[in-house]
Parts: C-alpha cells; structure tokens; sequence
C-alpha cells in the first residue's frame, strides 16, 4: 500500500518538478532570472495539476495490472516457532468457499 501511495505522490509531482527545472533553467520572462513559483501562471499550475493526475491513474492502472498477488490459496504470514522464522507463504491445500471462485 506504502508503494501505491509513493508512486502515486511521485507522478503527481513529475510535471511541478520538471516546470520548476524548466523556469530555472529559463532566464525567467525580465531575463533577470528565473521566476519564483509565486510568479507562476494560473493556468500553467492547472494544466501541470491535470497532467500530474493523469500521470498517477496511469501510474495506478498499470500497477492493478502488472499486480503479481497469487490469487491460490490462503496467504499465511511469516511467524516466529520455537525461536525461529518461518516465511510466508499460500497454503493451496484450501479448498474454496462455496459461491466463490
């Protein structure tokens, strides 16, 4: 879930970042520099916000379809027995809830 969050964040921050690296690389519009983020544009912040949203559900669609979960068994987690750890794992011996697929 952590992962889903991180990504999601990081395409939504993609287009801010690279406008502000644009606007410092660009002598801003006077030629004296580049132009605060306060300076920015109405509509340049709307159109970054919209491309940064289409980046984080293309980012969340792929991420649905390349989920790799096992969709056999039962997950039992790692525990610890007797001191020490025994990993996870699907328990496929299970047999399915009737109405389920």
């Amino acid at each position: 879930m952590i992962r889903v969050v991180l990504v999601s964040l990081a395409m939504l921050a993609v287009p801010f970042i690279v406008y502000a690296i644009f606007e410092i690389v660009r002598q801003g519009p006077d030629g004296k520099g580049p132009r605060s983020p306060r300076d920015w544009e109405r509509d340049s912040v709307l159109n970054l916000g919209f491309v940064g949203l289409a980046l984080m559900v293309g980012a969340l669609v792929y991420l649905i379809a390349t989920d790799e979960g096992s969709r056999d068994g039962i997950y039992v987690p790692p525990r610890i027995e007797n001191g020490k750890l025994i990993d996870g794992y699907f328990n496929t011996d299970v047999t399915p809830v009737e109405g389920e697929d």
